[in-house]
């Protein structure tokens, strides 16, 4: 069964991503803080990019919108930004 292309994509946008990230991490004079901060947002933007919302709460949980009040909130924010 062939994967949907959103799937596909999103796995060439992480191995480029990644390869980048690779090679900019090898770089001694970036230092490792800057260097974990360009290797989050990689991965955080590979799931933007596939349309993935992480999301948590100061709890540690994540985000659940099986909450009317909750998705209708996140749904509100959405509907700003277009």
């Amino acid at each position: 069964m062939k994967k949907p292309t959103a799937i596909r994509n999103s796995k060439i946008i992480l191995r480029l991503r990644m390869s980048l990230i690779r090679t900019g991490l090898q770089d001694s004079s970036l230092p490792g803080e800057k260097a974990r901060g360009f290797f989050i947002a990689a991965i955080r933007e590979t799931f933007e990019e596939a349309g993935i919302l992480l999301g948590g709460k100061t709890t540690g949980n994540f985000v659940s919108f099986h909450d009317e009040k909750v998705l209708k909130r996140f749904n509100d924010y959405r509907h700003q930004l277009e």
